[in-house]
């Protein structure tokens, strides 16, 4: 018979059933992931930038057994796709594909739109692309140091082509300006391969190129190398000296790339994405495709990359600093 003490029995266990799916299930709700992950261009499609992470998502949707969407948000500089980011919810959900840009940005802009380690969380470096100086076939100066004896003799008639003010291009000619004790001409263009033509032409004397952006220009010989920003001499131009050995410091990587959360990202989720992310970089078929683009794989966790972006970020904000580089909008 069911007595009222049985009736009672039974609402209590229900009740404690219902009580315990009710905590069960926001711990699923907020479970990561929970949704598709979006990673945040900044930039237009095309670049390396927006290459990484279309190379690298399909491997982590698979990890991470949810869709992975590459979204370009361009403009500002870049400051709309990363204020984009910085504004998402910190649940791992929306990432940022993250490059020295984004440092060089804040360290050169008058008005900065973000404090990169106070609005943003480095989760993992993939790798960094050196960049070369390169000048003019017949220029005469066939290495660095011959180059700053040039500008040293005729000030400012040295100049150096970039993509843009505020730029890992200008901070580059910037330091290696300041190490050398000579003036550099700046000549801003609105992109890199107008920079290259017009080195080639000898409208400029110099400008900064990837090794897959001044792959045709250097083949064809209409340019060629005088030095790399690496901290090693590169494989596919053994002849071409670092930088370093050329005497100017701080010059041993040109551009790296990695990925950001918002700032306040769980340290658990935080550790499952770069976990994920070091995963699928690993794997020997992402790993092949990242080095096409002439990308040097140089993973770093969450505390390495936060100390690069701290490091790159103090000595970018000095360089801007005495070069007198403040960039208005």
């Amino acid at each position: 018979m069911f007595t009222r003490f049985n009736r009672r029995r039974t609402l209590l266990a229900l009740c404690i059933a219902c009580g315990t799916f009710a905590a069960y299930a926001p711990a699923q709700a907020n479970e990561f992931p929970n949704g598709p992950i979006r990673i945040i261009v900044p930039y237009t499609a095309g670049a390396t930038n927006d290459a990484i992470p279309r190379i690298i998502g399909p491997k982590l949707a698979e990890l991470l057994g949810v869709p992975v969407i590459v979204e370009n948000r361009p403009g500002a500089g870049g400051d709309i796709g990363v204020k984009y980011v910085i504004d998402a919810k910190p649940d791992g959900q929306v990432l940022l594909m993250a490059s020295n840009a984004v440092i060089t940005r804040q360290a050169t802009a008058a008005r900065p739109a973000y404090d990169t380690l106070r609005d943003l969380r480095p989760v993992i470096l993939v790798g960094d692309q050196p960049m070369v100086l390169v000048v003019a076939q017949n220029f005469k100066a066939n290495s660095v140091e011959e180059l700053i004896e040039i500008a040293r003799q005729k000030p400012e008639s040295v100049s150096y082509a970039t993509p843009g003010a505020g730029t890992p291009h200008q901070l580059a000619s910037e330091l290696l300006s300041s190490q050398a004790k000579v003036r550099l001409l700046h000549i801003p263009y609105k992109g890199t391969a107008a920079s290259l033509v017009d080195t080639a032409a000898e409208r400029v004397t110099m400008t900064w190129a990837t090794p897959a952006s001044g792959r045709a220009m250097l083949e064809s010989g209409k340019v060629k190398p005088l030095g790399v920003t690496a901290g090693a001499r590169l494989k596919s131009m053994p002849d071409v000296k670092t930088l370093k050995e050329s005497g100017i410091d701080g010059l041993t990587s040109g551009f790296w790339y990695g990925f950001m959360a918002p700032k306040g990202t769980p340290e658990d989720v935080v550790q499952k994405i770069y976990s994920a992310m070091r995963t699928a970089i690993d794997d020997p078929a992402v790993a092949d495709q990242l080095r096409g683009l002439t990308l040097e794989l140089t993973p770093m966790d969450p505390k390495q990359f936060e100390e690069l972006v701290d490091h790159d970020l103090k000595q970018w904000q000095q360089v801007a600093k005495s070069a007198n580089i403040s960039v208005e909008e």
